[in-house]
């Protein structure tokens, strides 16, 4: 549409140029392309910066995995193993808005262009915002977008401020703790879930498949009745932290 509009300013544009103007139509026409191709070219830049700016101030994503057990998932986004994940329950009221949608994964290697929104609506927004490459369909992510002027902002350990949603304890299914989370975290972790609001969550330790390069979900109870003799060697080889030992 765009395309067509252009061609047609520019053939009304030769149509009306003043009398004892005779420049040729090709020449004409080359250049107003040229000439509107760059305008065309900088105005999409400004506006899809205007785009981003405007997204970075009003909107905030929230941002989640359909897997518990991808090792990349862990190595990215909990620290080698040393975070933990929380599994939510995707029929609860706050995963039930058209807020909440799956990333859908591209195989061009294109980003989405302001040309891409048909209408610049919401919705498209929306759309743009859940969309990535291809490359990262193993996080099989799933974003909740929401307006930054409904949430709520707290302070971080570090000091910093951010804006933060508010996680009903319905909402929580599970906790699952990283086989190299220091036994500190974990402590703290375990200790914060013992209110009766959260006794229904599961809790779970991940540790190492013994024949693949995998991971597997321990049901914490079971992992805290192992034997003596096998918690003290499994503690030894994977407790994240463990004393160095001294050499002589």
């Amino acid at each position: 549409m765009q395309e067509s509009q252009r061609k047609h300013a520019i053939m009304r544009e030769f149509a009306f140029l003043p009398s004892g103007v005779e420049p040729n139509w090709q020449t004409f026409r080359k250049t107003k392309e040229r000439e509107s191709s760059d305008f065309l070219a900088e105005g999409c830049e400004v506006l899809a910066q205007e785009c981003r700016e405007w997204a970075s101030k009003h909107l905030r994503l929230v941002c989640f995995s359909e897997q518990v057990t991808e090792l990349l998932m862990w190595a990215h986004y909990a620290s080698s193993h040393r975070g933990f994940v929380i599994e939510f329950d995707p029929k609860h009221a706050l995963f039930a808005s058209d807020e909440f949608r799956k990333v859908d994964y591209v195989l061009a290697d294109e980003r989405p262009t302001v040309e891409d929104v048909e209408d610049q609506s919401q919705e498209d927004f929306r759309k743009m915002l859940c969309r990535k490459s291809r490359d990262w369909d193993y996080e099989a992510e799933w974003r909740l977008v929401k307006l930054a002027n409904s949430l709520d902002v707290g302070r971080r350990r570090d000091g910093l401020e951010m804006s933060c949603l508010e996680l009903p304890s319905g909402s929580v299914r599970a906790l699952y703790l990283g086989w190299q989370l220091p036994r500190d975290k974990g402590d703290e972790l375990l200790q914060s879930i013992e209110k009766d609001e959260w006794h229904r969550v599961k809790r779970f330790i991940m540790r190492p498949d013994k024949a693949k390069y995998a991971i597997e979900p321990i049901p914490w109870d079971q992992w805290r009745a192992r034997p003596d003799t096998f918690r003290k060697e499994c503690d030894r080889l994977t407790m994240a932290d463990a004393e160095p030992e001294e050499s002589e």
